[in-house]
């Protein structure tokens, strides 16, 4: 970190005091990010495990109706 002060001629108070914040905040959104990705796939799988064990689901359901199905699940 101190080379990194140097090289850029910050602070290094001020950038000893950013830095942790800012890789918190990144750390945090990352984190939220993955777990935003993993109940998506979870709602897909539900979905998929539904229209597999009834697939007669989807026989009389219009092409509008299939479409915002799969659409909720991305």
């Amino acid at each position: 970190m101190l080379a990194l002060v140097v090289e850029l001629g910050d602070d290094l108070r001020t950038y000893m005091l950013k830095t942790p914040k800012n890789i918190s905040d990144f750390a945090a959104a990352t984190w939220k990010d993955i777990a935003s990705e993993l109940e998506a796939e979870n709602q897909r799988t539900q979905l998929a495990d539904r229209i597999s064990s009834n697939p007669d689901l989807l026989k009389y359901t219009s092409p509008d109706a299939k479409g915002q199905l799969f659409y909720r699940t991305n």
